[in-house]
């Protein structure tokens, strides 16, 4: 029997009550008129409340255990055994660390195609062991069959986005997409790493799958991470960016400008000297005529001195001998 005050619960209208309670100011106002039968308070094996009808009672409260693998504070709690796994909804907020055994109650119901416990409480057992991540694929992530167990998987970073309380990573399989996700304790705002798009990251967290439809094929699923050491990077992303390759083409497109520049430079360099070369030639060419020219006129006089011409033929060689030295001269000096 509880005696307290009722309150209610209500929508996000504020308008309408969706649910009941009782507040009690202390333990005095709950008084036990039929405590339970041993049968009653024995708790069920994890494997053998999955396997039994209680899932068909969600008005019967549930006792189980199991090792903890993923706790959220005040959100929800991940249990599990040899292969059965359980997932808690809780607003307990005590501390329990990943590996330590807890006992669970709450009522049993469905929460996207996976049994699940409601309204759940827990309490910390003695011992414990952390649990063995299962290596599966993302085939084997949406077969459903790994639903809130704890497993690891491979992929590449497509994107990742950081808010105040929650990174998610976008991880590639193949042509496939993931998301994983990684609750940030108070007060760390970058607990990882911001990875650079391609690295390929391995990620142990809860698998969580989501269904869609009437037969609840299953649409997408999540890996739930609990610690930074859940990140493991098995290759580093390519140099070879969408950021680099724009940089290595600019840079050898500048180098083709560059060598096209050289190259006219100096083809105007080639056919500068080549214009001078051909100058020189020519002016040699003149130079080596008129020398032989001179050379012509000046043995003619000689011949004509030698073989006793007349004075005025003599001196009418010389004449045009000495006109064309002059004009030779006066080209060359103008």
């Amino acid at each position: 029997r509880v005696t307290g005050v009722l309150g209610g619960s209500f929508d996000a209208t504020n308008d309408r009550i969706i649910g009941l309670r009782i507040n009690v100011t202390s333990g005095s106002d709950i008084t036990i008129l039929h405590p339970a039968s041993p049968a009653e308070a024995r708790p069920l094996s994890l494997p053998e409340l999955l396997s039994s009808n209680e899932s068909l009672r969600p008005q019967h409260r549930v006792f189980t255990s199991g090792t903890v693998t993923l706790y959220d504070p005040g959100e929800m709690l991940a249990i599990q055994e040899g292969s059965a796994s359980l997932l808690v909804r809780t607003r307990q907020i005590d501390k329990v660390s990943i590996g330590q055994r807890v006992e669970v109650t709450g009522f049993m119901s469905v929460m996207d195609g996976s049994a699940g416990l409601a309204q759940g409480q827990f309490s910390v057992l003695p011992g414990g062991s952390p649990v063995v991540a299962r290596d599966i694929s993302f085939a084997d992530a949406l077969s459903g069959l790994y639903s809130d167990r704890l497993v690891r998987i491979e992929g590449q970073v497509v994107s990742q986005t950081r808010e105040n309380h929650l990174d998610s990573l976008f991880l590639r399989s193949g042509d496939r997409v993931f998301q994983a996700l990684f609750r940030k304790p108070t007060g760390d705002p970058d607990p990882i790493p911001a990875y650079p798009v391609g690295t390929r990251i391995r990620v142990t967290g809860v698998c969580t799958v989501h269904i869609r439809g009437f037969w609840g094929a299953v649409e997408s699923f999540q890996i739930h991470l609990r610690s930074p050491g859940d990140f493991t990077v098995v290759a580093p992303a390519s140099w070879w960016t969408l950021g680099h390759l724009f940089l290595v083409t600019s840079a050898l497109f500048a180098l083709a400008v560059v060598a096209l520049a050289w190259g006219l430079r100096m083809r105007r360099r080639v056919l500068r000297h080549e214009q001078l070369l051909r100058q020189k030639s020519e002016v040699e060419a003149t130079r080596l005529s008129t020398l032989a020219r001179l050379e012509r006129q000046r043995s003619h006089i000689l011949e004509l001195i030698n073989s006793f011409q007349p004075l005025p033929i003599v001196l009418t060689a010389i004449q045009a001998y000495a006109t064309f030295h002059w004009r030779r001269d006066r080209k060359s000096v103008v």
